[in-house]
């Protein structure tokens, strides 16, 4: 059986953002194409989403809509992905870390969501992204996944449940969600984007190399 041949180097030797997202991949992870491209995946992800989904919390304390707990947690919560790359780098426990991250979006959005909203709270696209990143980060096959799975589809049911068991969510004035909402999805668009693009980007790289 054919081994598949690691994913190209930028050849530029000054900086590249291969080179930064490689930095932090342990050298075990980038000899085989298949385990490095969802290892970039993983670090691009932590790099600059980050700097996307921040940019709503911030929006929250200076606008004046929200400067208590609440928004302190998804500020926290959100930085928080920024360690994982240091992380990986120290240890090279990808696997650990990938179902770790996607446990840390899952609670930085439902709390988010059931903060400011509940199910009307312009948050809830943020949803979408939790399959995105089971399927980006991990392999297709193998027990991890599907634990993610089935625990994706749990959290996002014990959320729903929360909303409609009749106890009344924090108080808010979704009148003041309006620009929040437009932020919030053009946040998810340009997650979206930046991942499926990277993806095809390596795709071909790989393909091409091969």
């Amino acid at each position: 059986m054919q081994t598949a041949r690691a994913l190209p180097r930028s050849i530029n030797p000054g900086f590249s953002l291969a080179a930064l997202l490689d930095h932090f991949i342990p050298a075990e992870m980038q000899v085989h194409a298949e385990s490095h491209r969802r290892a970039r995946m993983f670090m691009l992800s932590h790099v600059f989403g980050p700097i996307l989904g921040n940019a709503i919390p911030l929006y929250l304390v200076v606008a004046g809509i929200c400067r208590d707990y609440r928004a302190t947690v998804f500020f926290l919560s959100i930085l928080a992905f920024w360690i994982y790359p240091f992380v990986l780098r120290a240890t090279g426990r990808y696997q650990l870390l990938a179902f770790l991250s996607v446990q840390n979006l899952i609670f930085c959005a439902l709390w988010a969501c059931y903060s400011f909203g509940g199910v009307s709270s312009p948050f809830l696209p943020w949803i979408l992204i939790f399959p995105l990143l089971a399927f980006l980060y991990l392999p297709p096959v193998g027990w991890v996944r599907n634990v993610l799975l089935i625990q994706i589809f749990g959290n996002v049911a014990f959320f729903l449940a929360r909303c409609y068991d009749g106890t009344p969510l924090p108080a808010v004035e979704l009148s003041d969600f309006q620009v929040i909402g437009m932020i919030s999805m053009a946040s998810v668009a340009l997650y979206f984007a930046m991942m499926s693009l990277y993806f095809a980007k390596m795709f071909h790289e790989q393909r091409e190399f091969t």
